[in-house]
């Protein structure tokens, strides 16, 4: 291989490239080699079970012992060839496959994206712990030691092509690497999996490639050990299931059977159905913004990413508030426990969006976007301030709701159903708006807004009245204040952001 390398080279021929090249072509073998075993050898043994069973001429199956199951499997290649094209089309059509290659491309990735993993407490421990210790053996270093050892890590010197996650220098390590392992494994008739060998190679390579930067390695962490967890967790289900299962057919039989059959069938299809549905609903937009080179399709792009981006978010709020409301006037805790995690999840998605949005900004003209940033961050600093808003509006409301406090009073209820009726009803006609790119309503919409929080204003001051007179239970009536407060907030907050799309927009 020095030889033919050599050659290569005198040629000069990419040496990464066919490096590259071979070691998807082993890595391919090696894992045919493994995940044929592990696709085909359940069933097959079982085949093989029942085919020395018929051939003997027993009858009880209970008297039979299968000892020529000891000896080395004779499978017809035929049942090799139809399994291996299954397998091939499954790569090629199935896109859980393709998404579990996503999953660890994106955690492995050389420079900074859409981290796919949020922030989790063991993964905080385990960053700051190494950070840490890694301060502590640096200073153990001579500086000039740290200065060549930094020397080797020049990010600027890679060659990273545009939409690649990592350099050909990481391909080559992942793929050879991945591909001798796996095949030592399988020589060795070890039961591994090939998918978890290949994922600890591509993580201990971006580690040990300094990928995982201070602004990343949390959620990097993150990922790894969800996936790593889930494959223990998967684990002890199986075994626990594989248990219940068999125990079920020894003493249910053919009704038991049929009915897992069934089952299996049945979970399978919707199971993949439902992830079709999930993928086509991905935010295909924002694949496009990552991957535009043209600064003026870039631009557009980036227009009708923040104008949906904060539609979605005026829209979340629209339901939201008034999931909050209803449940408030109608005692129902469900809705407002379910609002916790719908309202933290938008917010991960809101800090998703700014950071694929400021990625693009960087790729721009710095004068074009130093004319708008002042606009875009009054947006989406705006959408931020309504989610704030809405957690402090669901918080204490789930609280007076859960402990079954004193009702809002019915002689409250007109009034404050007009006020929630009239905040939905402005946020509606601004999210319409974002979806249609319509702007030119927008002065109108920011003069209603002003009107409606003078009313708003004026509906606290008389709740503010009535808490003095002290004929209403102190709780409800803070509660409904605090409301009332956090309402106007939200109208402000619209009214904001409105402004800052338009004048991004350049109307």
């Amino acid at each position: 291989m020095s030889v033919v390398m050599s050659l290569l080279a005198l040629f000069r021929v990419s040496i990464l490239r066919t490096v590259v090249l071979m070691g998807t072509f082993s890595l391919a073998m090696a894992f045919a080699g493994n995940d044929l075993v592990n696709f085909v050898g359940v069933p097959f043994a079982g085949l093989s079970a029942y085919q020395d069973w018929a051939s003997s001429g027993a009858a009880d199956i209970n008297a039979y012992t299968m000892g020529s199951l000891g000896e080395s499997a004779h499978t017809p290649v035929i049942y090799l060839i139809a399994a291996g094209l299954v397998m091939v089309l499954a790569l090629v059509f199935s896109k859980k496959a393709q998404n579990v290659v996503k999953t660890s491309v994106d955690l492995s990735r050389q420079d900074e994206g859409d981290e796919m993993f949020g922030s989790s407490g063991v993964a905080r421990t385990i960053v700051r712990v190494a950070g840490r210790t890694s301060t502590r053996i640096v200073r153990l270093f001579p500086h000039r030691a740290r200065l060549w050892i930094d020397s080797r890590f020049r990010i600027d010197y890679s060659a990273l092509e545009q939409g690649a996650a990592f350099d050909m220098v990481r391909a080559s390590v992942n793929l050879v690497l991945a591909g001798l392992l796996v095949a030592l494994g399988t020589s060795f008739k070890l039961p591994l999996s090939t998918t978890y060998v290949t994922f600890m190679v591509a993580m201990g390579a971006s580690l040990a490639d300094r990928a995982w930067g201070r602004e990343s390695a949390v959620f990097r962490v993150t990922g790894v050990l969800s996936v790593i967890g889930g494959w223990f967790l998967t684990a002890g289900v199986a075994f626990f299931a594989c248990f219940v299962v068999a125990l079920l057919l020894y003493y249910g039989n053919f009704p038991v059977m049929f009915a897992a059959i069934v089952l299996a069938v049945t979970l399978l299809v919707r199971s993949n159905v439902k992830y079709a549905r999930k993928t086509r609903e991905k935010d295909t937009l924002a694949q496009q913004l990552v991957r535009c080179n043209d600064e003026d399709t870039l631009w557009q792009l980036l227009n009708d990413h923040i104008r949906l981006g904060n539609a979605r978010t005026v829209g979340f709020v629209l339901s939201s508030y008034r999931s909050i409301t209803t449940s408030l006037l109608e005692e129902h805790y469900g809705p407002l426990k379910r609002n916790v995690a719908l309202i933290t999840e938008q917010r991960g998605e809101l800090k998703r969006q700014r950071k694929r949005e400021i990625m693009a900004m960087r790729r721009m003209d710095p004068a074009k976007v130093m004319q708008r940033n002042t606009w875009y961050f009054m947006g989406i600093n705006s959408c931020q301030q309504m989610l704030y808003s809405l957690k402090r509006t669901n918080d204490p409301v789930k609280e007076h709701v859960g402990n079954s406090f004193s009702p809002i009073p019915e002689v409250y209820h007109k009034p404050f159903i007009a006020m929630r009726d009239d905040v939905l009803a402005i946020y509606d006609r601004a999210h319409n708006m974002l979806l249609n790119g319509d702007y030119s309503d927008i002065d109108y919409l920011r003069s209603d807004a002003e009107e409606l929080q003078s009313r708003i204003s004026v509906f606290r001051k008389e709740m503010m009245a009535a808490l003095s007179d002290g004929k209403d239970n102190v709780n409800t009536m803070l509660l409904m204040i605090h409301i009332i407060q956090e309402s106007d907030v939200l109208v402000g907050s619209l009214k904001h952001m409105m402004r800052g799309m338009k004048r991004f927009a350049g109307e």
